[in-house]
């Protein structure tokens, strides 16, 4: 008679329990290992894991994090209202340029002027010594980027814009340099009045509705000269034409140059930075115009040989306009 207690022997047991195992799918085990392995070796007190070749990286990204909390407490602690230099008897250097990229639309009123619009960047360069560093302190990093709204930030604005808002971008982030040195980039849109003006200054011929005489006329808005000394960005005297996309727009740009004054109407005087634009339009039909030749207006006559009466353009059209209007009078007197 057999015994029960051969029932429950550890290999019957064993042949009991691995009969529903050997059914289960081999990546099922090769998955199971792997989550066991990654236990036993990243869970506290287990082996050391090899060190992350990236490590390097994650160690200057906490390096700039903590720069980055460093900066903006300093800005906090300083007042994003306070200009940098309070102490300092001499006015805060504040450097500003402009650079063109787009000239967006030129809107003819036909009374003398025209509204354009102009897809810019607006430069900015100024020295906050608040916002210095050594860069041993912070893992050699010697440049960061902070966002503008977090630190202070001269309130230049275009004055002669047709717009009451804000015409540039202040959701960016500025560069800020172990120096104390911020450079702030602005994307902008700014739409003026341009002026018609003659073709050539030397002639005193009729007003030319292609060309544009366009100025861009920035200041601070509650600074004065004692307290911001604007000036424009070094090695920039003129409007920046270095990304101006000429081949997608309508107007060519004949000419620039800047002036620099100062408005003395108030007790204080507060200097602007002007930026005149010289523009003209491209012909019809993608033909180049000649230095000197006009596009005459519609509904008035041409100029040339036998310009007369009813019309004309230049050479043999305009002579024979010429004939038609002196044909006309005759009629008219006989």
């Amino acid at each position: 008679m057999r015994d029960q207690r051969d029932d429950f022997s550890p290999l019957f047991c064993w042949r009991v329990m691995s009969s529903p195992l050997r059914m289960v799918h081999p990546l099922v085990w090769l998955a199971l290992g792997v989550f066991i392995s990654t236990c036993i070796f990243s869970g506290p007190g287990g082996f050391e894991l090899p060190q992350n070749p990236l490590s390097k990286k994650s160690t200057r990204y906490q390096h700039e994090s903590r720069l980055s909390d460093y900066l903006n407490y300093r800005a906090r602690s300083a007042g994003l209202n306070t200009r940098p230099g309070q102490d300092n008897p001499e006015p805060a250097k504040v450097f500003f340029g402009v650079s063109l990229f787009f000239i967006e639309d030129l809107i003819n009123q036909k009374f003398g002027y025209g509204d354009a619009v102009f897809r810019c960047v607006n430069r900015y360069l100024w020295q906050d010594e608040r916002l210095q560093w050594d860069p041993q302190d912070f893992g050699g990093v010697t440049v960061a980027r902070v966002p503008v709204k977090n630190i202070w930030s001269p309130d230049i604005r275009l004055l002669n814009s047709m717009d009451f808002h804000i015409d540039e971008d202040r959701d960016v982030v500025a560069i800020v340099s172990h120096t104390g040195k911020v450079l702030f980039l602005a994307p902008s849109r700014h739409r003026i009045r341009c002026l018609r003006h003659s073709g050539s200054q030397k002639s005193n011929r009729k007003m030319d509705p292609y060309d544009w005489d366009c100025t861009l006329r920035f200041a601070s808005w509650t600074y004065d000269g004692k307290s911001i000394d604007l000036d424009f960005y070094p090695g920039q005297k003129t409007i920046d034409l270095g990304d101006f996309q000429q081949k997608f727009s309508r107007l060519k740009v004949v000419n620039t140059y800047v002036e620099r004054q100062a408005d003395r109407q108030y007790k204080e005087p507060f200097p602007d930075l002007q930026f005149h634009l010289m523009l003209q339009e491209k012909p019809e039909g993608g033909q180049k115009r000649k230095q000197g030749d006009r596009i005459p207006v519609k509904g008035k006559p041409g100029g040339g040989k036998g310009r007369g009466g009813g019309g004309g353009g230049r050479g043999k059209r305009g002579g024979k306009g010429g004939n038609k209007g002196a044909k006309g009078r005759q009629n008219r007197r006989g």
